[in-house]
């Protein structure tokens, strides 16, 4: 019978994509049988490199034209909230995530290096649930290893848990600042204090907001 799957990876795949690792680019080779093209995101990542690499395996199970889809790839910007451009305000340039989960912090902030190398980058993380962040507080400190600069706002509660006072951004803050005494760390608490804050950095400085709360509010601030 005809082959019902297909697998797709960095290597050992029926469609294998290759990243080029171009600072301020996102391409890749991909490879189909014999068959080579190029793939050019514009938005940073590999994971939306794979995520893309995914789609045209699908193209190409469905005997589409997959190089077609890879040209016409390069024209979608993101959706909302997956590092969404936000806009550049008296030289700063802003970028909004959801990302709320360390694997996810970490995947977006190597991305943002790898897509703005020349600026200097701020992170800017709101947590989310103070469940979530003291179940995975080693792993949220971890997650801030490839930044440089971290403001934080405070833990963004849910409605269905009640207040924890044994676990905070200050906590998180100090956390991060022990296991990487290099990096600047701040907790602004709210989110007029971090647009007050960004209204202050220099024009060379790129902005990344992470988290799955408020925080992307910040963005309608900065520009009032």
């Amino acid at each position: 019978s005809a082959k019902q799957h297909l697998t797709y990876g960095t290597a050992d795949a029926d469609v294998v994509f290759s990243p080029h690792h171009e600072p301020g680019k996102n391409r890749a080779t991909i490879k189909i049988d014999t068959f080579s093209f190029e793939l050019e995101l514009s938005i940073p990542g590999e994971h939306n490199l794979e995520n893309a690499t995914a789609a045209l395996a699908v193209c190409h199970f469905l005997k589409l034209d997959v190089a077609t889809a890879a040209h016409h790839l390069k024209s979608f910007q993101s959706t909302q909230r997956r590092f969404e451009f936000r806009g550049v305000h008296n030289g700063v340039t802003y970028y909004d995530d959801y990302a709320h989960h360390p694997r996810e912090i970490a995947a977006a902030i190597q991305a943002f290096a790898e897509w703005l190398p020349e600026h200097t980058r701020v992170i800017a993380f709101q947590p989310h649930t103070f469940s979530r962040t003291k179940q995975l507080f080693a792993e949220f400190v971890e997650s801030f290893a490839a930044a440089d600069t971290i403001l934080l706002l405070d833990i963004f509660a849910s409605a269905r848990e009640s207040f924890d006072e044994s676990i905070s951004s200050d906590v998180l803050a100090a956390a991060i600042q022990m296991r990487f005494p290099e990096k600047n760390i701040l907790n602004l608490h709210s989110i007029e204090a971090l647009a007050d804050h960004c209204r202050r950095l220099s024009p060379d400085s790129a902005v990344l907001t992470l988290g799955a709360g408020d925080i992307y509010a910040v963005h309608d601030t900065i520009g009032q």
